[in-house]
């Protein structure tokens, strides 16, 4: 029996996280890459333009509270950029409100997870995100069910 002469290419996936807590950044990259994704990491949004610019990752992990942008309006530069709009944007926040969550879908993310959140959970929210790039879920159907999910409570 021989071995073919095809040559495999393994592809690996990539995610920029752009979080400012230096403690949860380091975690999360720590989970990601221990799921077999390559992490880049940045702190702010001029750190992570700047990364963008560079390379262009299959996913995005976004804090929607940074010090320098809020989530939903790096959302909408990253959707107006035509070389990264494809990338699946995940917002995570402390922020539990019905209008944030939505308003971070509108703004382009594919999912928001409100924090704390366990390391299972960030895996399977990317890996469905990544899965969801493919499968062209609405944005409607994710805000319909956080909104099943709040039972209806908009956080007042």
């Amino acid at each position: 029996m021989s071995v073919p002469d095809t040559e495999y290419k393994v592809t690996t996936k990539t995610v920029l996280i752009i979080e400012d807590d230096p403690d949860m950044n380091e975690l999360m990259s720590m989970v990601m890459e221990q799921s077999g994704f390559v992490a880049f990491s940045a702190f702010d949004w001029n750190e992570a333009y700047k990364i963008l610019n560079e390379r262009t990752p299959d996913l995005i992990l976004l804090d929607f509270m940074l010090p320098d942008a809020n989530g939903s309006d790096i959302c909408r530069a990253i959707a107006k950029d035509g070389h990264l709009s494809a990338i699946p944007i995940i917002m995570v926040s402390t922020l539990r409100d019905l209008p944030t969550k939505v308003s971070s879908l509108l703004a382009g993310a594919v999912k928001f997870m409100s924090k704390p959140f366990s390391f299972d959970e960030l895996v399977n929210a990317a890996e469905q995100a990544l899965k969801k790039r493919t499968d062209n879920v609405s944005i409607w159907e994710e805000i319909s069910n956080i909104t099943h999910k709040n039972g209806g409570d908009n956080g007042s």
